[in-house]
């Protein structure tokens, strides 16, 4: 099992946390970038709305962006990069 964080190279935002997940499946969220609330929000399956503001998210499509990168919440620059971490 691991911890992922988000770390953006761009501007240093990093959220920790995001998602844990297990060999099985079991605790597997998917990821959304909130840019008005500059938060990754995690989902058990698809949303469309920001749970806490209601503005549109983004999809976090890993395959999408080269070295996948993503669009940063914070800054807006495709520079965010998803780290996994062992859990402590």
């Amino acid at each position: 099992m691991g911890i992922e964080r988000a770390k953006c190279d761009n501007c240093g935002f990093e959220q920790k946390h995001i998602f844990i997940y297990g060999f099985s499946g079991i605790g597997f969220r998917l990821k959304y970038a909130c840019l008005k609330c500059t938060k990754i929000v995690t989902h058990e399956g698809k949303i469309e709305d920001c749970p806490k503001c209601g503005s549109k998210l983004i999809k976090l499509y890993e395959e999408d962006f080269k070295d996948h990168y993503h669009t940063c919440p914070k800054c807006g620059e495709k520079k965010l990069k998803f780290y996994l971490e062992a859990r402590t």
